[in-house]
């Protein structure tokens, strides 16, 4: 089957694939093979779909079955299924991102507290960024995490202010409770390079790349192992 994606497709179709790589490559050897023997088939493509939860934190609408079906066409093997938090959009209107959060706790809780060990990787949009460093704070999630165009939030968990406090305060979130590993996406407007990829390659956060310990031309950032930063022609 031919499917034609649009630009938002074509970027999460990407972002997985190159999460499969940096999954793949945070494994060590044992880890991969065990992987392997459960997962392929003698054609060489999976067997088992790897799910991933998109959480909607009062994000636009997404094609997900688009991207499904794309993927099905490769040697990975994804479900995207989508998790919307119920009337997140109006209560962070109303009265607070917090105030959100913890309306949604218990929706969070359904999914993570039970399903957590079936659950392959999270992706997270824009302010979605916070409801991971929540689920992280709360012990429900640490895994693999895409990251589109993420804009911090402050709430008790993530220091407010400025800015910069939300952004140093949401790295120091991810990177104390391990999570990883991460891949963000970011458009190439200026103001998604300004308020995003400056702010991660900002010293204070993860820090400029340099050269990786392992042989090659792979580059790390100084403070965020295991993260990976793409960007994409678009805007937020």
């Amino acid at each position: 089957m031919k499917v034609f994606l649009n630009y938002k497709s074509c970027l999460v179709v990407f972002l997985i694939r190159q999460f499969t790589l940096s999954l793949a490559a945070s494994y060590s050897s044992s880890e991969l093979a065990k992987s392997e023997e459960a997962s392929f088939n003698s054609n060489g493509s999976y067997d088992i779909k790897k799910r991933c939860i998109f959480i909607n934190a009062a994000n636009s609408d997404f094609n997900w079955g688009t991207v499904d079906a794309y993927l099905d066409n490769g040697i990975e093997k994804y479900s995207i299924q989508e998790l919307v938090l119920e009337n997140f959009g109006q209560i962070m209107q109303d009265d607070s991102f917090q105030a959100a959060l913890e309306h949604s706790e218990p929706q969070l809780r359904s999914v993570f507290a039970s399903q957590s060990t079936s659950i392959d990787a999270v992706i997270v949009a824009s302010k979605g960024v916070n409801v991971l460093t929540y689920l992280a704070s709360n012990n429900l999630w640490n895994g693999p995490s895409l990251l589109l165009s993420p804009i911090p939030n402050a709430c008790n968990h993530i220091q407010g202010g400025s800015w910069e406090n939300e952004w140093e305060s949401t790295v120091d979130a991810l990177l104390s409770h391990g999570v990883g590993p991460i891949v963000i996406g970011a458009g190439t407007s200026s103001d998604e390079q300004m308020f995003i990829v400056n702010m991660i390659y900002d010293e204070k956060n993860c820090g400029s790349l340099a050269k990786g310990k392992s042989s090659g031309d792979k580059r790390e950032f100084k403070r965020c192992p295991n993260w990976f930063v793409y960007s994409f022609p678009g805007d937020h």
